[in-house]
């Protein structure tokens, strides 16, 4: 009965390693195509802007959904081993994150600011 219930437990920490991993890789495809983005609405058509405003926005969200849901999965991981060379793509993670919202934040209080 132990036996089982060790054997689940980590099965169950398997799944959230993996699980982990996904979200990380979400978050890191979404910050790596961020900057081009955000190139792209700075150099490309007027007339494109709101819908590659719309994709930044996107990205960002699906990059932070990706960032939330692994920082929740390595609290509930309680300090497996895995947790621990996950955490500092983790934190650059959060910092490139952090960069590209101030960037869009910004270009939005500007167009906000001159209607």
């Amino acid at each position: 009965e132990l036996v089982k219930k060790q054997e689940y437990k980590q099965l169950a920490l398997d799944g959230l390693e993996t699980a982990t991993d996904t979200m990380m890789n979400l978050c890191d495809v979404c910050l790596d195509i961020s900057p081009m983005a955000l190139q792209v609405y700075k150099v490309g058509l007027r007339s494109a802007q709101g819908d590659t405003a719309v994709a930044i926005s996107t990205l960002l969200s699906a990059a932070s959904s990706g960032l939330y849901t692994s920082l929740i999965n390595i609290k509930l991981a309680k300090g497996a081993a895995w947790t621990i060379a996950k955490r500092s793509d983790l934190e650059k993670y959060f910092g490139r994150l952090h960069e590209y919202q101030y960037i869009h934040s910004g270009r939005l209080a500007t167009m906000y600011n001159n209607i």
